[in-house]
């Protein structure tokens, strides 16, 4: 019996109307999701601007590590060394929740951005909490009764007892 391969050629039947067999599992890598918004981005735009806004709005939490080992590193004597960089880490966090809006400029009007906006500015504000227990630490920031004691009324005592020896 000689060798016969089968061929069929189905693209002679045009059959538009036909859903697909019971069972049967379409591959989902290729299809895409279009949601129509208001500036035209699709759902899979809109994704990916969502993941790199959280990204901009969970960066200041990589320096907060370094910035605690640099506070430890310099300890809590007062120096030319430790001052300045207590005082960049103290001035950087204000720069930066002044500039919160220039950090999300490239989502601004394209997706909702409260939510990553308050999450950068707290934590900002967490490492400018650090920076004051710091010059707390270093006994610059008046926090303790002792700290005090020039402000409180010296009292004069009404008898005055003199010994004879």
């Amino acid at each position: 019996m000689p060798n016969m391969e089968w061929s069929f050629n189905l693209s002679k039947y045009k059959c538009k109307n036909l859903h697909d067999p019971f069972g049967y599992k379409a591959p989902t890598e290729n299809i895409e999701i279009r949601v129509q918004t208001k500036q035209g981005l699709t759902q899979k735009e809109i994704d990916v601007l969502n993941s790199k806004s959280w990204t901009v709005a969970k960066s200041p939490f990589q320096s907060i590590f370094m910035t605690l080992f640099m506070f430890w590193m310099t300890g809590n004597s007062i120096s030319i060394w430790t001052l300045m960089i207590t005082i960049s880490f103290l001035i950087s966090p204000f720069k930066q929740i002044f500039s919160v809006n220039q950090a999300f400029i490239a989502f601004e009007g394209k997706i909702p951005l409260f939510l990553q906006k308050v999450c950068f500015a707290s934590l900002h504000l967490f490492i400018l909490g650090v920076a004051v227990y710091k010059f707390s630490a270093m006994g610059i920031i008046p926090d303790k009764a002792i700290d005090w004691m020039a402000l409180i009324e010296q009292t004069k005592p009404r008898n005055l007892a003199y010994g004879l020896f």
